[in-house]
């Protein structure tokens, strides 16, 4: 990993989800390959739920060995509790 972060810019939100997308599949490979399993956290949202709809469609989920993927739930929100969210 880089020292320094990298900014990405994207034209808009459907670009963010398909390159997103894409980014999700790569990694979760390469981490099946290096470690033997992935962990995605998943959370909610309008770009989110598209990312994960383009990463499904993509002829690259197919490189992913779903096998040894571990998909968590996540929710980014903070609400005081007992907020209605």
């Amino acid at each position: 990993m880089s020292a320094t972060p990298r900014v990405l810019v994207y034209a808009d939100a459907d670009a963010v989800a398909e390159t997103t997308g894409a980014r999700l599949l790569l990694a979760a490979a390469d981490a099946v390959a290096l470690r033997g399993r992935a962990d995605i956290v998943l959370t909610g949202g309008t770009v989110g739920i598209e990312l994960l709809r383009r990463a499904a469609a993509s002829p690259l989920a197919g490189t992913v060995d779903w096998t040894s993927v571990h998909v968590w739930w996540g929710d980014e929100r903070f609400a005081p509790t007992g907020h209605a969210d």
